[in-house]
């Protein structure tokens, strides 16, 4: 969703809920829309896009380490 070098309101994300945020490399990152089901995911994915993000993109977590997409779909 976004990236900044300050920490952000969870209200700052034109009301999208369940935002959640990471402190990687000097930066929060924040990203909209976890779940196991690729298909939710792609659903969160449309939505967040038709709110305005519109270069959003999936990305995947096995617990707090990023991951491909590829090595994610492997694991269901």
């Amino acid at each position: 969703m976004s990236a900044s070098r300050k920490k952000l309101s969870k209200n700052s994300f034109k009301g999208l809920k369940d935002i959640e945020s990471m402190f990687i490399g000097g930066y929060y990152k924040y990203y909209y829309g976890s779940s196991s089901s690729f298909l939710k995911v792609k659903k969160s994915l449309t939505k967040a896009r038709k709110t305005g993000y519109k270069d959003a993109w999936v990305v995947a977590f096995k617990g707090d380490k990023r991951i491909s997409i590829k090595e994610a779909l492997k694991k269901h």
